[in-house]
């Protein structure tokens, strides 16, 4: 689930160069009335009624080498089983890779850290299909919501620190590449902020 926080997408925006990929865009808000937005593909293993849309898993990613000048994985890293193969799949098609993901160690605690997992959430509604059927009534795009008993991938399933996520990236960045992170207070919430690229010195 994508929290709102303008500043966080005012700074994955102007990280991005077009054409671009929202990789796992959920309800599509990043770039939702960018001056760039006809420029974005958007893909989802949900399906969504986006413009420029493909469904697809972020594991195999159905574009070219190098299609886009940027791959953009905004909320998406917590959510899979295998960071490390979307991370690569991202390299694989663009020259630049854009990442965002919570760091709730550093939340506040009134902005309900830990809380977004299936347990927390089947408590609250009751059952996966009644909370589907609420991400539907609140998303008016959602078309079609893959059952997380078949592919996990509505909860968060981990969580990092400026520690791991560093060592993450340090496992999946390969000969060619560089990145640089940094931690990001916004409001309540913090964030690691992320940008990895070819290294054009190679």
């Amino acid at each position: 689930m994508r929290l709102t926080g303008l500043p966080r997408f005012d700074w994955i925006r102007a990280n991005t160069h077009v054409p671009a990929l929202d990789i796992g865009c959920e309800d599509g808000k990043v770039f939702q009335g960018w001056e760039l937005e006809r420029y974005v593909v958007r893909c989802d293993i949900d399906r969504w009624n986006h413009p420029n849309f493909v469904q697809c898993d972020a594991q195999e990613l159905p574009f070219r080498d190098d299609q886009f000048r940027t791959a953009v994985l905004g909320e998406i890293l917590e959510h899979v089983r295998y960071p490390e193969k979307v991370i690569r799949e991202a390299m694989r098609v663009s020259r630049r890779v854009v990442i965002s993901t919570p760091l709730e160690n550093d939340w506040d605690s009134n902005a309900l850290p830990h809380t977004n997992t299936m347990q927390d959430i089947t408590k609250k509604y009751g059952s996966l299909d009644n909370f589907y059927h609420s991400e539907k009534q609140r998303n008016a795009n959602l078309l079609e919501k893959v059952s997380d008993l078949k592919e996990p991938h509505s909860f968060h399933i981990r969580e990092w620190s400026m520690d791991s996520f560093r060592e993450l990236m340090e496992r999946t960045v390969k000969d060619g590449w560089i990145f640089s992170m940094e931690e990001r207070k916004i409001g309540n919430f913090a964030f690691i902020l992320c940008i990895m690229k070819k290294d054009e010195n190679q």
